[in-house]
């Protein structure tokens, strides 16, 4: 697996419940749909449909997988922006 570094350009996956993970941290059925079809921009699995973005079409490092960065991490972009403002 990657170490991801906040200069990183990386693929995510978005799911339909705001659930956002990296190839790497993908669960099975999600990591199943990208080998079937591996450049399809969006999957559909039994558990949730996924759509695919990349960090550096976004603006920057604001979307992150939640398992490389946990919310609770100060690392999270939600967690500078809100350091910033203090």
């Amino acid at each position: 697996m990657s170490k991801v570094t906040e200069t990183t350009t990386q693929r995510l996956w978005v799911s339909d419940n705001g659930d956002v993970t990296c190839d790497d941290h993908a669960g099975m059925y999600l990591r199943c749909a990208i080998e079937a079809k591996p450049n399809a921009k969006k999957h559909k699995t039994p558990l949730d449909n996924w759509s695919m973005y990349f960090t550096h079409l976004l603006g920057g490092e604001n979307l992150v997988c939640e398992t490389c960065v946990p919310w609770d991490s100060p690392n999270h972009p939600y967690n500078k922006i809100k350091a910033d403002v203090q």
